[in-house]
C-alpha cells in the first residue's frame, strides 16, 4: 500500500446523500489507499455507512477493511463515548481483547478521539482481528472511521493505516472555525456511489 496524500482520492460523505454532491454544511473527507474499492454501503435510521476493501477482496473475505459511519444528528455525543460503548460490545464478542490507552484530540477543529484494539482470536471468524478506530464529534453529525485488518500488521501497514486516518477532516462550509478545502485546486476526486 503506498503511503497516502491528501490529494489523492476522496470520499465525500455530506449530511444529506452519502458519497453525493457539492460540499455544504459538515462534511467528512477522506482519502482512500490505492488499491482499495467500495464493497459496500447503506443508510438508514439516520446512520450513513460504507466499507472499502482490498480489490481482490470482499466484505465477507477481507483481510484488510475500512469502515466509515455518519450518525447524523449525534453531535451531542462526546467524542470517545461511541469507541468505548464500541469496545465494550467487542470485548464481550472477544476473549482476551487488549486495548491501547484512549487518546483525544483535535484536528481542524474538532474533537476527536482514537483506540486500537486487538482481538487475538475472533470466535466468529477464527482469525484475529486488530482495529484502528477514531471518532469525532461534530456538530450535526458523530463520525466513525475504522482501519481493520485480519491478521497481525507489520509496523509499515500499521503506519500506512494511521496515514489514511490522519489525512481524514471534518468541515462546515458555514464557518471558519473548520475550513473545507477547495477541492478543485487541490486535485481531490470524488468517489462515485
Amino acid at each position: 500500500m503506498r503511503k497516502l496524500v491528501i490529494s489523492g482520492l476522496i470520499a465525500i460523505l455530506t449530511p444529506a446523500v452519502l458519497f453525493g454532491g457539492e460540499l455544504k454544511d459538515e462534511n467528512l473527507l477522506q482519502t482512500m489507499p490505492e488499491g482499495f474499492k467500495q464493497g459496500w454501503s447503506t443508510s438508514h435510521d439516520g446512520m450513513d455507512m460504507a466499507e472499502f476493501v482490498a480489490a481482490h477482496e470482499t466484505v465477507d473475505t477481507w483481510t484488510r477493511l475500512i469502515t466509515t459511519q455518519i450518525f447524523h444528528g449525534k453531535g451531542e455525543m462526546p467524542s470517545g463515548a461511541f469507541l468505548q460503548q464500541w469496545g465494550g460490545r467487542m470485548g464481550n464478542a472477544c476473549p482476551g481483547l487488549t486495548h491501547s490507552q484512549l487518546t483525544t484530540g483535535h484536528r481542524n477543529g474538532y474533537t476527536g478521539s482514537f483506540v486500537q484494539i486487538d482481538c487475538p482470536l475472533n470466535p466468529q471468524t477464527k482469525k484475529p482481528e486488530y482495529v484502528f478506530i477514531e471518532d469525532f464529534q461534530g456538530k450535526d453529525a458523530l463520525y466513525v472511521i475504522q482501519y481493520a485488518f485480519r491478521y497481525e500488521p507489520s509496523a509499515a501497514e500499521i503506519e500506512n493505516a494511521m496515514s489514511f486516518m490522519r489525512a481524514a477532516i471534518i468541515c462546515d462550509t458555514r464557518t471558519k472555525e473548520h475550513p473545507c478545502p477547495d477541492l478543485a485546486t487541490q486535485g481531490f476526486k470524488k468517489i462515485a456511489p
